[in-house]
């Protein structure tokens, strides 16, 4: 609320028999006038939550449908909120038979997104923006190299990205609401979003990262440099094939064969490529 509305609300709270309720992201931010005589913290649903909730806005169960709450949990992090616009989709959530194959996220929800954003500020919105493209989670590093200054604090205090650690005790950061990172990646323009996964993939592969990771930020920006895209791909195949992997192997190596030719002088790498899919199917 602006300073208007928010003394006007500090002199109807004055009232007698008046109850004012507010919900805030952070309770400092309220005039000191009203500061709560009663504060109920509301956290994100929890599976069975979720599923309840969901329940109730189809009008049918989702019990046994796995795929169903996976993909739901992904995509709000647990906001009801998000819950309700990711099923006001017309598409039936049970026909999704993996939660990465959701349906594209409905224009009020991208603009309760976009809004939401857009009050954080630029800083915060660019920050944001870079985040999208180094993943649903990734080392904290990333951003500060990408990004430095203020907006990745701002984000977090938003509660959009969340900060962890990772079993080695370095800090990485999620996002919260798999949607919101869904719709902040597909608002990017796509020359700014390659621009960022060829840089994501750069630094990844000085941090030491695996390599289907480099890979794949690697052919995300494969009109930037084609035949380095190929190289990493074919790093990535490799990988597969010593986990066993063959069919993402041979999968790896068709990315890298098209990455190579695409490239006009990496008819080597492309031979070595298609040779390395042959051997894997």
């Amino acid at each position: 609320a602006g300073p208007t509305s928010a003394a006007a609300l500090q002199d109807a709270a004055r009232l007698d028999g008046v109850s004012l309720v507010a919900t805030v992201s952070d309770v400092d931010l309220l005039p000191v006038d009203l500061h709560p005589e009663a504060r109920v913290e509301v956290g994100p649903l929890d599976d069975e939550e979720l599923r309840e909730l969901a329940a109730v806005l189809r009008g049918r169960p989702i019990e046994g449908d796995d795929h169903a709450l996976e993909w739901l949990v992904t995509m709000s992090g647990g906001n009801p909120t998000l819950v309700e616009h990711l099923l006001d989709d017309p598409a039936p959530v049970g026909d999704r038979p993996d939660p990465r194959d959701g349906t594209e996220p409905t224009a009020a929800l991208r603009d309760l997104v976009r809004e939401r954003v857009r009050r954080l500020g630029t800083t915060t919105r660019t920050t944001l923006d870079v985040a999208a493209v180094c993943g649903a989670s990734f080392p904290a590093a990333l951003l500060d190299r990408l990004a430095p200054g203020p907006g990745r604090a701002g984000a977090v205090a938003a509660s959009l990205l969340d900060e962890h650690l990772d079993e080695d005790g370095r800090p990485w950061l999620s996002f919260r609401h798999g949607a919101v990172r869904e719709i902040l990646y597909d608002d990017l323009p796509p020359g700014r979003r390659m621009e960022i996964h060829h840089q994501v993939g750069l630094l990844l592969e000085q941090y030491g990262a695996p390599a289907p990771i480099i890979a794949a930020h690697a052919l995300d920006s494969v009109e930037v440099a084609p035949l380095p895209a190929a190289l990493r791909a074919i790093d990535a195949a490799v990988a597969a094939t010593a986990d066993g992997a063959h069919s993402d192997a041979a999968q790896w190596f068709g990315r890298a064969a098209a990455a190579a030719a695409s490239s006009g002088s990496g008819a080597t790498v492309e031979v070595r490529a298609l040779i390395g899919r042959g051997d894997s199917l």
